[in-house]
């Protein structure tokens, strides 16, 4: 019986909340990708309706052990906000730039050389397709303190977004306990298992992870924002964030068999073997 007590398992639970906690959210550009757009300033944030601002995001360069030292990085400061309503939306507008680079057959040879014999770049570009101009999206747990360490070990993931768009993020909410280790962090170097081991002691609520679908449609013209054509030329890119369902789901590690039941089933093995006794003394 102590062996299954020991063996944990997940319990899987729903929650109702009038409110919705806001994520942490993200835009991060400058990876050494000539598809990849440029950021430059925040131009609009507003929350929960459109005339009335929120917190200005802080600009931060960023490093990734993937993506290499030069990234910058827009973080929304979304601590203490939350979601009252389904129709309540953020919305983050942030300025970037482009370096076009149009994949016609005649030029794939001249981007080769453009591109200055860089494999990681060349890759991008061996498909006969335009580039469409993208950034990274993180969304993620505000109280998460070292998002790097966090991306790099796998507990936030980055999703690229197209840098000329407005794109609409409906996500969904998961609380994650993990109080009796079920996950195994025994191969995983010691800066992630402080990632991870910080992110489950968190509390009220547990750690939360965000996941969404996302929708967008084009809202700027491709060449007003080509700095091989203008190099000052800027245009808006637009993501709104929007909660898709008032319920959050969770997950925690629990006993594989609770106390209770364990001393039930003692006491069910004790009668049982007394019964026995006292059978087998009236055979006599």
């Amino acid at each position: 019986m102590l062996a299954y007590y020991e063996n944990p398992t997940w319990e899987l639970r729903t929650y109702y909340n009038g409110t919705i906690n806001m994520p942490g959210f993200s835009i991060i550009g400058g990876y050494n990708d000539a598809a990849m757009a440029t950021t430059h300033d925040t131009n609009r944030c507003t929350f929960p309706k459109y005339d009335e601002l929120c917190k200005t995001p802080t600009s931060q360069n960023f490093s990734l052990s993937y993506y290499g030292p030069d990234l910058k990085a827009f973080h929304l400061d979304t601590s203490g906000m939350t979601f009252g309503n389904s129709w309540d939306d953020l919305v983050l507008q942030v300025n970037v730039s482009c370096m076009f680079v149009w994949l016609s057959l005649a030029s794939r040879l001249s981007v080769l050389i453009i591109l200055d014999n860089n494999l990681v770049l060349q890759r991008s570009y061996l498909e006969q397709a335009v580039q469409t101009p993208y950034l990274f999206s993180a969304m993620y747990d505000s109280r998460i303190e070292d998002l790097p360490n966090a991306i790099d070990c796998g507990l936030i993931s980055l999703t690229e977004i197209p840098a000329l768009a407005s794109s609409t993020f409906k996500f969904t909410s998961a609380y994650i306990t993990d109080e009796k280790g079920k996950i195994d962090l025994s191969s995983a170097t010691e800066a992630c298992r402080n990632v991870y081991e910080k992110a489950f002691e968190l509390k009220n609520p547990p750690y939360t992870a965000y996941t969404f679908h996302i929708a967008s449609m084009p809202i700027s013209d491709a060449t007003l924002c080509d700095t091989n054509l203008n190099p000052a030329a800027q245009c808006v890119m637009q993501s709104i964030l929007r909660v898709d369902k008032p319920v959050i789901a969770g997950m925690e590690s629990v006993p594989g068999v609770e106390r209770a039941e364990i001393w039930l089933n003692v006491a069910a093995i004790v009668g049982g073997v007394q019964f026995l006794c006292w059978f087998a003394q009236g055979l006599l």
